[in-house]
């Protein structure tokens, strides 16, 4: 069944569109490619159909050579990301046998996306309050130390630390995952970027759909 899902944010900061599909032994075209179907024998392998495979390989080629489409492989699903709807339309025609889902905006939101690649579109605030998101790079045990020493000064209605975080930025070992502040502000992201001694990443802002007259009613909250 085909899953309709709706674009949060922009994918990688610049494509608002998203097609993916799945074909068992996709991961083969990942270096092969156009060669892939003048030499079938190398799409083969356990559980691969090789004619269907070279056929996906022959109807995605133009959109394989697109610079413009991003593509991500990963085992048997395969991304394409695309700039226009148009593209998105011409894809899904093109590779509809083999699409499983479909990620998109709405006219409303898309133009909100492209107003800011930092916008995070959500029904409604993480925790009801905050309106940006500050995501680390990874930093120095005392740059960390020293941030969440600082961050612990300000109350959580200026400051929300996830506990993954907190016990992150405490420790002398690293712990592996996605560390980050969420703020009310855009005051406190200046304040933070300057305890953080730069180790940024990324700094998101949450826009609630509602805020710009969207038609849509589905609901898909942005909070982790």
């Amino acid at each position: 069944m085909l899953q309709k899902q709706k674009t949060n944010r922009l994918f990688y900061g610049k494509w608002p569109y998203k097609v993916t599909c799945r074909i068992k032994g996709v991961y083969l075209l990942r270096h092969y490619k156009k060669v892939a179907i003048e030499y079938p024998d190398i799409l083969r392998g356990p559980g691969i159909d090789t004619n269907n495979l070279k056929k996906f390989a022959k109807d995605s080629m133009e959109f394989f050579q697109n610079d413009k489409i991003k593509k991500r492989i990963e085992r048997s699903d395969i991304d394409f990301y695309l700039l226009t709807k148009q593209e998105a339309d011409q894809l899904y025609q093109k590779l509809k046998d083999y699409v499983i889902s479909i990620t998109a905006p709405d006219d409303e939101e898309l133009n909100t996306l492209l107003e800011n690649a930092k916008y995070t579109l959500c029904d409604k605030l993480p925790h009801d309050k905050y309106r940006y998101k500050i995501t680390f790079k990874d930093m120095p045990v005392k740059v960390r130390n020293d941030l969440i020493a600082w961050a612990e000064r300000y109350t959580d209605n200026e400051i929300y630390i996830t506990k993954s975080t907190r016990n992150h930025f405490k420790a002398v070992k690293y712990h592996y995952g996605t560390h980050y502040f969420y703020v009310k502000d855009s005051k406190m992201i200046t304040l933070v970027a300057i305890a953080a001694s730069g180790y940024i990443r990324r700094t998101d802002e949450y826009v609630v759909r509602n805020s710009i007259n969207t038609e849509s009613n589905q609901e898909l909250l942005c909070q982790p």
